[in-house]
């Protein structure tokens, strides 16, 4: 699994956490339910916490090596594969990648590639 966006510790455990009107940590365990958190949709409960609860706040941005560069990596949740994409347009053209945003490139061809 590719880890990527902002984390907190919280009671000694790791949460996926969001800047919203409202600080919250996020988590994808029934049991944490019992933690004071909230369902939101099937396997995602919220719980809204102040800056000061949270033991440590950081920023994961994976990044993985294709063709001796380096780029920013993510995962496809549906079928695991790993995702790359750069803004720099000169060396996407290099590595073959096709525009799929205004702004990223990602390889064009994965061949069913999947993170190990």
């Amino acid at each position: 699994m590719i880890r990527k966006g902002k984390y907190a510790m919280y009671n000694d455990s790791e949460y996926g956490f969001r800047l919203l009107e409202d600080k919250s940590i996020i988590s994808n365990k029934h049991a944490d339910l019992s933690q004071g958190f909230k369902r939101l949709d099937e396997n995602i409960y919220m719980k809204n916490v102040s800056v000061e609860e949270v033991e440590n706040l950081f920023k994961i941005n994976s990044k993985a090596k294709y063709k001796g560069e380096l780029f920013s990596a993510s995962e496809e949740g549906k079928t695991g594969k790993v995702l790359l994409d750069t803004i720099n347009t000169e060396l996407a053209k290099k590595m073959g990648f096709e525009r799929t945003d205004k702004y990223i490139c990602t390889p064009n061809m994965w061949n069913g590639m999947k993170w190990r």
